[in-house]
């Protein structure tokens, strides 16, 4: 049986969801990388405005955010990392120091305890993370669909973080998906806004 319009990227995204991380397992020098994306990060007029950044807490071959976190912390602004629920929803919750970070997922990542979430309507950044992006600010996610819900509640800023090896001129895209408005990897800042 044929698959309709709406499986199509679905099925492609299936496909090349493990192709893209294999790429960015292969990633040289993560960190320094990592490094370059913090920094210029912290150059962006978004960023230097925001009181409220949510920012997720890398794992694996992600691009590091710990650099990031700090320098918000070190700047005083308020800062709230995801927790994910199992009726599929995603909130960020305030944290004070990556330590409080303490209770992981049923994905083994590291998330903040419960608590009070911070309102999307009062943070001004959004950090998100993919297996890759492509230049028109669309995400390659893991799937499941959480920071997709997410930003449609989100009037912020999103910035995607991503090495540019993970870099794709375009990817798959259905109407749940919803881009960001900034890109940044070691070597550029791509404006979709």
């Amino acid at each position: 049986m044929p698959m309709t319009p709406s499986q199509l990227p679905k099925e492609q995204k299936m496909r090349l969801r493990p192709v893209c991380a294999a790429v960015r397992a292969r990633v040289p020098d993560k960190e320094q990388k990592a490094k370059e994306i913090c920094r210029l990060v912290q150059t962006l007029p978004a960023f230097q405005d925001a009181k409220t950044v949510l920012c997720y807490l890398s794992a694996g071959s992600e691009v590091e955010t710990r650099g990031i976190l700090e320098a918000c912390f070190r700047a005083g602004k308020r800062v709230a990392i995801p927790r994910c629920y199992e009726d599929s929803r995603m909130e960020f919750l305030p944290v004070t120091a990556v330590s409080q970070a303490s209770e992981l997922s049923r994905f083994g990542i590291a998330e903040p305890p419960h608590g009070a979430p911070v309102d999307p309507a009062d943070a001004e950044l959004c950090l998100v993370p993919a297996l890759a992006y492509d230049r028109n600010g669309y995400r390659l996610g893991y799937g499941m669909g959480y920071y997709d819900r997410y930003l449609k509640r989100f009037p912020g800023i999103t910035v995607g973080l991503c090495y540019d090896d993970c870099l794709r001129e375009t990817l798959p895209i259905n109407q749940n998906d919803r881009p960001v408005q900034l890109i940044v990897t070691e070597k550029q800042v791509i404006t979709i806004l």
